[in-house]
């Protein structure tokens, strides 16, 4: 509370990051989780982290607690597969931190080195839910937790917004969730 800046709108503040602050965007993780616990305390309807870009524990973090995930790109198809590659790490990251709250961190990782670039969340739960039904159910509730929508950045025109359709397509194809575009 002590950081928001008044926008001179009402009840529409700023909390600035500290980009002139070398390493505050290398946050240690106590750091990390004590700003995620005075977040949730603020007295806001709505509280929006631009975590910006990268697959940094510290912002795929951050994106992972939000109880809404905006994912944002262009149609260039370097930002579409960016904004894929994120949301796969967010997705294993959040399964990884299950995994290890529950004792059971090697199950989440691929059998062999050659099927971690192409098996799919679904399979990943499948191959968990042989070894232990009851661990995929909570994995499962861990990722149906997970709210992401799809937003357009920079469009010009038609074409460029069914790239972002394609991408959701995509993404529920092998990521397992239902992104949906809403605008762009």
């Amino acid at each position: 509370d002590q950081l928001v800046i008044e926008s001179g709108v009402p009840r529409l503040g700023l909390v600035a990051g500290s980009v002139a602050v070398p390493g505050a965007a290398n946050l240690q993780h106590a750091r990390k989780q004590k700003l995620l616990r005075h977040i949730a305390k603020l007295d806001a309807d709505i509280v929006v982290v631009d975590c910006g870009a990268g697959v940094h524990y510290n912002v795929v973090d951050f994106f992972a607690a939000a109880d809404t995930q905006l994912l944002v790109s262009s149609a260039q198809l370097i930002s579409l597969q960016n904004a894929y590659g994120f949301l796969k790490a967010s997705l294993y990251r959040i399964l990884r931190q299950c995994a290890n709250e529950a004792g059971r961190a090697r199950s989440i990782e691929p059998v062999s080195g050659e099927s971690a670039e192409v098996e799919t969340i679904r399979q990943v739960l499948a191959r968990v839910a042989a070894e232990d039904p009851e661990f995929a159910r909570t994995l499962e509730a861990e990722l149906g937790r997970i709210h992401v929508q799809l937003l357009g950045n920079q469009l010009s025109d038609l074409r460029e917004a069914k790239a972002l359709s394609a991408l959701s397509r995509m993404i529920a194809d092998f990521l397992g969730l239902s992104v949906p575009v809403l605008g762009g």
